[in-house]
């Protein structure tokens, strides 16, 4: 057994953006993904946890991002509009719930 507990997230309060993004970056850490379910979606969620992970990442004397994502998913266009720019496309790598295999695209940003 492990010593997380599942919490719902009813605001978007500094305190919780923090926490949010700390978990973000354990997990990705360790080589997860994450994703939110349809209902969570355009809430500005994960705009708001890219804008705590970057200016967190600025305090740590970072300047390049790199991350990846599916071709075709909705973060494309949410990564676009932060200002990531698209690095290149690795074909036939990412497995989508149908099973079948699309692109992951990466993108980067100098920050």
């Amino acid at each position: 057994m492990n010593d997380h507990e599942i919490i719902e997230i009813n605001s978007l309060e500094d305190n919780v953006l923090e926490e949010l993004s700390d978990l973000l970056i354990d997990i990705v850490e360790d080589g997860a993904s994450i994703g939110f379910l349809p209902p969570f979606r355009k809430k500005g969620i994960a705009k708001a946890l890219m804008v705590t992970l970057e200016n967190r990442a600025k305090m740590e004397g970072r300047s390049l991002l790199i991350l990846d994502t599916r071709a075709g998913d909705l973060s494309n266009i949410l990564y676009r509009s932060l200002g990531y720019m698209e690095a290149g496309r690795i074909p036939n790598i990412a497995q989508s719930a149908d099973g079948s295999l699309d692109a992951t695209i990466f993108y980067y940003k100098l920050i």
